[in-house]
């Protein structure tokens, strides 16, 4: 056995470790003949190799191209290493004295890429050794890494009088506010935390950016070994940085600190990267619990066959109280199943990209929709139909489009099944005590791990009670037990999470305050509790002191602020997030594009926040109803349906004449009203919020509008404005009646906007803060803004 040129054959090496040692030398290792600076280029999967022409490597043709310009210019970086390279290639073992000192450079580097990954483009390769320079920017050796979950648990106790918890929950949740320039995020927010949780974390207001992202490596590397890996594979940015943007840098520290967090500045471009994040908090807080309670079920089988050996019988330690009352410690509320789905499909990339089961169940009832109608035939209806659609905007189609299950009733268990590797070779390559795990849907609710409902469904699954045996069978599959106990799933939620809240109030609020009040109670029933090994503050009953709360909306509205105040009782904390609008060009009035429109703004005197309704209709009453019963094309908006009820019930009882465009109303009714407002047959409209919102309502005709309350989005208040310059259109039948509607009626435009002292938040959405605060507090009533 020789080769054609003489050299006798060398047999390979033999054993895993061996083969994988040669093969990395191979891919990593210097080239006998060639060259120090040869060497250290990576001859592998990219199959790349050194041009002897021109003594360089071709994947860096930036580099190529400053080079001719100055030959004798070496970058630093590659000077350092090139010196790096030629004293290990003096010590007889090199490979392993090059990994030892690749690994001691690369310490401060998060990014760890997977060897079967192949890098064929080459501005992905050059974006990712430019964002390593800027993440060794850090000094980690100042932010040290402290595994958050034990820290959870390793809190005092807290005070057995509720005098004493009130005042230590006062002192806990006392603020600081640090504003964005601090940060030089340059959007506009505003951050609140905790007092406390800035001195534990050694964070001022003076704190820069870099502060910030050193705490939120720290806090991601608290993270199992296997979600690491495919949150860095699943990113939505390319490159090597650890986080999709600066504001998830930021608010990623947040969320796995335990506090409570309000988030309202949440955008539809930053909302996939929140969410990202929650979803890993999420799964490294259950999969650390879950692997807790592993370790201790089988510490504690160890310790009862000793004792059987023994025949000495002791009682369990407080230090296996590792649980609660029941299994699902997250609860996460979504508004629609098409959230639900977009929120699972993120987990099972974070896992790996992993198929649970029930797979094709969960797209059939969550997926998108299969559009089942017949086709349209005639070209112009289906170019009319989705030009219609597209005037909706994106947000609408994204929630209540044709192929998007808006049903907002559901309710999903979802549990998390860690699996072991089989052996320790499998140990030692993962380097983690985990490798794998198993994701299963539609589990019973008392077996999960995550529960996913919206608030309708959850709620009725609390309050349902069975009158016979074979409802109560019924409702036990489903998750949800009988009568008082039908909510002691939610007994020992440790995480819980409501997204897109903002949607969620055009739902119904009361749902979510029915849902936080029955959350952390003592259940009523056993549900076959081990209770030795229930964590103490749930048995005395401080389970909601344990608990987080992370709520996130595009806006602070004042039922999401007093929802949070209400039930934020965190030990850890709390920390707000929010976007001020500071000036009127960013406000939302700043869009309105119609012209000659007269925008009044009329502050009601009002002395409680409980009598603002009433105030308003009765100066709606006294000081407006009388001249809009003299003029038509009056469409009055009204943010609330509790708003509508009071306004129509005065219409009806002063004989006025108007028709009515509400989210309850039939299509056929809908269609009628508005055809007959356009008309001029119907002098007055009424059309309230959540009707715009769950439809989009175009109204034509209108030349004056009403705002009873000042409504809840902003861009409500530009829709509205700019719908006044809309007429007509060319299909609209009686055209005579119509254009002989339009001469009589008023050639002006004006719109009015009715608010109290107490609407400060919804108005400097409109107007700005600046603006905002002057109409609010001051001595004038009356404030005009002309476009």
């Amino acid at each position: 056995g020789k080769k054609k040129d003489g050299k006798k054959k060398t047999k390979g090496p033999k054993g895993k470790k061996a083969r994988a040692k040669a093969k990395l030398q191979r891919q990593w290792g210097e080239q006998p003949k060639d060259s120090e600076e040869q060497g250290t280029f990576r001859k592998g999967k990219s199959r790349l190799q050194f041009d002897k022409n021109t003594g360089r490597d071709p994947r860096r043709s930036d580099a190529i191209a400053e080079a001719a310009t100055s030959e004798n210019e070496v970058h630093p970086q590659e000077d350092i290493e090139l010196n790096d390279m030629g004293s290990d290639s003096e010590q007889e073992n090199g490979v392993e004295s090059f990994l030892q000192k690749l690994k001691s450079s690369l310490s401060s580097k998060t990014n760890l890429v997977d060897d079967e990954m192949e890098i064929d483009d080459q501005q992905e390769l050059d974006d990712e050794e430019e964002d390593n320079t800027n993440e060794d920017e850090v000094d980690m050796a100042s932010v040290p890494v402290v595994d958050l979950f034990a820290e959870r648990f390793s809190r005092p106790p807290l005070p057995e009088s509720e005098e004493e918890i009130a005042e230590t929950m006062s002192r806990i949740h006392a603020t600081d506010t640090i504003a964005d320039t601090a940060l030089g995020l340059g959007e506009g927010l505003e951050l609140s935390l905790s007092k406390e949780w800035l001195k534990l974390r050694n964070i001022t207001k003076e704190s820069n950016f870099a502060v910030w992202k050193g705490h939120a490596k720290a806090a991601f590397e608290c993270n199992r070994e296997f979600l690491k890996r495919h949150w860095r594979h699943t990113k939505q940015r390319r490159g090597n940085r650890l986080f999709d943007s600066s504001l998830q840098t930021v608010t990623y520290p947040l969320l796995t600190s335990y506090m409570d967090l309000l988030f309202t500045a949440e955008t539809r471009q930053n909302r996939p990267s929140f969410q990202r994040g929650i979803g890993l908090h999420i799964l490294n807080h259950i999969w650390t619990s879950r692997n807790r309670i592993h370790k201790h079920n089988k510490r504690i089988q160890e310790l009862e066959e000793q004792e059987e050996e023994n025949n000495r019988y002791e009682t369990p330690s407080d230090s296996f109280r590792d649980q609660g009352f029941t299994r699902p410690t997250v609860l996460v509320l979504l508004p629609t199943r098409s959230t639900c789905y977009e929120f699972v499909q993120g987990l099972r990339l974070l896992l790996g990209g992993t198929i649970p089961n029930n797979m094709d169940r969960f797209k059939a009832e969550f997926g998108p929709l299969q559009n089942e109608e017949e086709a349209i035939d005639v070209k112009a209806d289906e170019d009319r139909r989705r030009k219609v659609l597209q005037q909706k905007g994106r947000e609408w189609m994204e929630l209540f489009g044709d192929d998007v299950n808006s049903d907002d009733d559901f309710k999903l268990g979802l549990t998390i099944n860690i699996q072991a590797p089989r052996n320790k070779r499998s140990v030692e390559a993962s380097q983690t005590d985990e490798s794998s795990c198993a994701m299963r849907l539609f589990t019973d609710f008392y077996k999960s791990d995550i529960l996913l409902a919206s608030p309708l469904g959850l709620k009725m699954a609390c309050t349902r009670k069975s009158e016979d045996g074979n409802e109560g069978d019924d409702v036990n599959k489903n998750g949800a037990g009988t009568g008082s106990s039908a909510a002691d799933f939610l007994s020992s939620v440790e995480v819980c999470s409501i997204l897109r809240a903002e949607v969620m109030i055009m739902q119904n609020w009361d749902h979510v305050n029915d849902i936080l009040k029955l959350m952390n109670q003592i259940p009523a029933s056993s549900n076959n509790t081990d209770f030795s090994r229930v964590r103490n503050y749930m048995l005395a009953g401080q389970a909601c002191h344990w608990r987080q709360l992370i709520i996130s909306s595009q806006f602070a509205d004042p039922t999401i602020l007093s929802c949070f105040k209400r039930f934020s009782k965190s030990a850890a904390g709390l920390t707000r997030v929010r976007r001020r609008t500071v000036n009127v060009e960013q406000a939302s009035i700043s869009r309105v594009t119609t012209t000659n429109v007269r925008q009044v703004f009329q502050r009601v005197p009002c002395q409680s926040l409980m009598d603002q309704g009433q105030d308003r209709l009765s100066y709606f009453d006294k000081n407006i109803l009388s001249d809009i019963r003299k003029r038509k094309h009056t469409m009055i908006f009204l943010p609330s349906y509790f708003d509508f009820v009071a306004v129509r019930n005065l219409l009806l009882k002063r004989e006025v004449d108007f028709v009515s465009v509400t989210e309850y109303a039939r299509t056929s009714e809908v269609s009628r009203g508005r055809a007959r407002f356009l008309q001029g047959r119907k002098p007055i409209l009424l059309y309230t919020g959540r009707a715009h919102f769950f439809y989009r309502h175009t109204i034509r005709g209108a030349r004056h509008v009403i705002f009873f309350g000042i409504p809840e989005y902003p861009e409500f208040y530009t829709q509205q404005v700019n719908s006044l310059a809309l007429g007509h259109n060319e299909d609209d039948s009686d055209q005579e009646s119509i254009d002989n509607a339009m001469v009589e009626s008023d050639v002006g435009r004006t719109c009015l906007v009715l608010f109290t002292k107490y609407d400060s938040h919804p108005l400097e959405r409109i107007v700005g803060k600046v603006n905002s605060k002057r109409m609010v507090s001051g001595e004038k009533l009356t404030f005009l803004f002309d476009s």
